[in-house]
């Protein structure tokens, strides 16, 4: 037996984290975002964790952005090759903004206080080559986001893969 309400469904409020559809570095921007399956170094902590595994050594990434009204992104991380093993990697990604006046409809020029806001996520990668043609990775990171006196808080698991066709070199990631 099934019992149902009718509800009045809206989508205010049903996004969360927008600040992870940021992408990250030069290159793959600059390929509008189509990198999923060519990225083969530590930018693979963003775009998918298997190319990590194809990377030939250790790299590090370091990235940061002023935005209009004052917004700061910054994305760190580091991955390192461990042969055989697979590719470990760690990263942080922020989103700050400066302090902002508390308004209200009674006092639109502020009530004297202030307020913070900003979303950041911290994580681990892993992958691993299985074949000479198929990489597995995966990433767990820890998201959160605040303002005045609210925070949201969750855990992600992403998981992706790349694999090399025998036609021309080309490649496919997910």
């Amino acid at each position: 037996v099934t019992v149902s309400f009718a509800q009045n469904v809206t989508k205010v409020g049903t996004t969360a984290a927008p600040f992870l559809n940021v992408g990250q570095g030069a290159r793959a921007i600059a390929m509008g975002g189509a990198y999923v399956s060519m990225v083969n170094d530590a930018t693979a902590l963003y775009w998918n964790p298997a190319g990590l595994a194809l990377m030939q050594g250790n790299e590090a990434v370091f990235n940061h952005s002023e935005w209009i009204a004052d917004i700061n992104f910054d994305f760190a991380g580091i991955a390192v090759n461990l042969g055989g093993l697979g590719s470990f990697g760690l990263f942080a990604n922020f989103m700050t903004m400066g302090e902002m006046d508390v308004t209200t409809e009674l006092y639109p020029e502020g009530t004297g206080q202030r307020f913070n806001a900003g979303s950041y996520a911290m994580g681990a990668s892993y992958a691993r080559a299985l074949t000479d043609r198929f990489a597995l990775g995966v990433n767990v990171k820890y998201v959160h986001e605040y303002i005045l006196n609210c925070a949201s808080n969750g855990v992600c698991i992403d998981i992706g893969t790349v694999f090399t066709t025998q036609f021309r070199g080309l490649r496919l990631g997910a």
